[in-house]
């Protein structure tokens, strides 16, 4: 039938749409996947039709054939059954010809009364396989792929709204600092922040509630470093290092010198913008206006060839961190020599 993403199969669902009789969910991102399947796992079926006509398999537990067996039984008292494969991929037959061929078939003549849902995570399905082409021609295959950093800023936002709540630029901007574009966790940070608000609070997530329950040091973290960093404050930098070297957790070095790569980054495109009001720098920066005057003023401080030495030092700092032709060094250890590098030489 489609190839689709995870909202349009959701939004069709919701709506009461005609349903297909078999779902492919696979890619790198695991949340779109847990998403669709919760909501047949949890909303396709009435509660009174489930005990009978719904089966929750699991991949490692079973063959193909044991699915294809599930999705050939009919419903009972019901019109429909639906069979729910999680970690698809970690079927223990799924690379053998002979399974591949049993499953072809059956996708070629589903049984119409049931809707059998495969969940592959890690990674997409091999898409030359004859089985995934007959799939993809009688049922509905979803992708599920990483959101580009640019979005995520977004995502949270909507994700947010999506449980009654509202969070503020700064909220947004932190978490997305410290967890990155990982949904699955980003999505279970926020719930636990909303875990912690009373019945009758405002529903906003602010800042302080990021530091307070996701567990981020106020002072000393990613976000403060490179705060620090934007206004050439050496000694605060190597301050928040310094605490880093007691709490290893708090600061690992090659998420950190990732996001710090992008921050340098993101001073430059300001350096080299030629449209350098604050709606063109939000889009070209993918962060929310809010936050733009702090990357204009962050640029200030720099010259665009400090900026390029700091994008060298950042790069040896990372090879070092993976241990590429470097000894074994501390996180801590790496990151002050990454300070020291970024300005001995503008200071000399």
């Amino acid at each position: 039938m489609a190839i689709v993403s995870a909202q349009d199969v959701l939004s069709q669902l919701q709506s009461g749409k005609e349903v297909a009789a078999m779902y492919l969910l696979h890619g790198e991102e695991d949340f779109f996947i847990d998403q669709v399947a919760q909501y047949f796992e949890h909303s396709f079926l009435p509660p009174e039709a489930r005990d009978f006509n719904q089966s929750v398999l699991y991949g490692k537990d079973i063959s193909v054939g044991d699915i294809v067996n599930h999705a050939r039984s009919f419903p009972m008292m019901y019109n429909r059954r639906l069979v729910l494969v999680k970690e698809f991929q970690a079927v223990k037959d799924l690379k053998e010809s002979k399974s591949l061929k049993l499953l072809e078939r059956y996708a070629q003549a589903p049984l119409a009364s049931t809707v059998l849902v495969l969940c592959h995570k890690g990674g997409f399905f091999e898409k030359t396989k004859p089985v995934y082409k007959v799939i993809e021609k009688q049922g509905v295959v979803v992708e599920s792929k990483p959101l580009y950093d640019n979005q995520v800023p977004k995502w949270i936002e909507q994700y947010v709204q999506s449980k009654g709540a509202k969070i503020e630029p700064a909220a947004v901007q932190l978490l997305f600092e410290q967890v990155g574009n990982n949904l699955s966790r980003l999505s279970h940070e926020i719930d636990k922040i909303l875990l912690n608000f009373q019945e009758d609070d405002n529903k906003i997530i602010k800042a302080q509630a990021v530091y307070e329950y996701v567990g981020i040091s106020r002072e000393y973290n990613v976000f403060e470093l490179q705060k620090a960093l934007g206004q050439k404050q050496v000694a605060q930098c190597l301050k928040i290092i310094h605490y880093a070297s007691r709490n290893p957790k708090a600061m690992p070095a090659i998420p950190t010198i990732a996001m710090l790569y992008r921050y340098i980054n993101q001073l430059l495109l300001v350096h080299h913008a030629p449209d350098k009001s604050e709606k063109a720098l939000a889009a070209l920066l993918g962060v929310h206006p809010f936050f733009v005057k702090e990357y204009v003023q962050a640029s200030k401080h720099y010259q665009a060839p400090e900026l390029y030495h700091m994008l060298r030092v950042l790069l040896e700092a990372d090879k070092r961190a993976k241990g590429v032709d470097a000894p074994p060094a501390s996180d801590t250890a790496i990151l002050q020599e990454m300070i020291y590098q970024f300005f001995i030489p503008s200071q000399t």
